[in-house]
This record gives structure tokens, sequence and C-alpha cells, in this order.
């Protein structure tokens, strides 16, 4: 969100400048279904279809926004609390989610 540079007539006012680098975005279950709805959002819901800007999509299913940290092995029923499917293997998601990440950077800063 550090493209909101302020706010006006009760709505964000963004940074129109195009990106200089790639992006990697990576959405949880909680932010994935509300991207066109959230307006501190609404630049990420344009890249979805932008071609012009260089970026990746992580959607990880089931996980919730606090599974995409720390906290899903320093305190686990925590995730939960935020949105975490009951059923998510955690290490499998984490695994999937740093791999993705690593292939990214492979792909835009080797």
């Amino acid at each position: 969100m550090c493209d909101i540079i302020g706010v006006k007539d009760n709505a964000f006012v963004w940074n129109e400048e195009p990106y200089p680098v790639p992006v990697l975005n990576v959405y949880s279950d909680s932010s994935w279904k509300n991207l066109g709805n959230w307006s501190q959002y609404e630049e990420n819901y344009k890249m979805l279809t932008d071609e012009s800007v260089v970026e990746e999509h992580i959607y990880m299913k089931g996980a919730g926004h606090m599974t995409l940290t720390d906290l899903a092995y320093s305190c686990p029923p925590l995730t939960l609390v935020f949105g975490q499917d009951i059923t998510l293997n955690v290490n499998k998601t984490v695994r999937k989610m740093n791999s993705s990440i690593l292939q990214f950077f492979d792909t835009y800063l080797r």
C-alpha cells in the first residue's frame, strides 16, 4: 500500500507513476476475494489485467493473512483467528510460497 500518497474527498490518492521494477504480490484468502471491492487494493486489482506492469501474483488458497508470517509456526492457533482454513497444511503452504518467491527472484534478479 505504499502507492497511497494521500486522501482527498474520502478517497485514496495514488502515485500514478509506473513501477520501475518487477512486482510480486502474495495474497491470502482474506485479500484475494476482496481485491475488486476494497479501495486500498485498487492498484493491485488493476495490475491483474495491466499487461504493461511486470508482475506476478501468488494466491495462497486457504491461507489467512497471518498464515503468511512466522505466526503460523510460533502460534498456529492464532492464524485461525485471521482466516486460515482449519484444514490448511501450513508447512506445505509456506514451502510453496517460499518456492514461488525464490523463482520470482531467480527470474528478475539474476
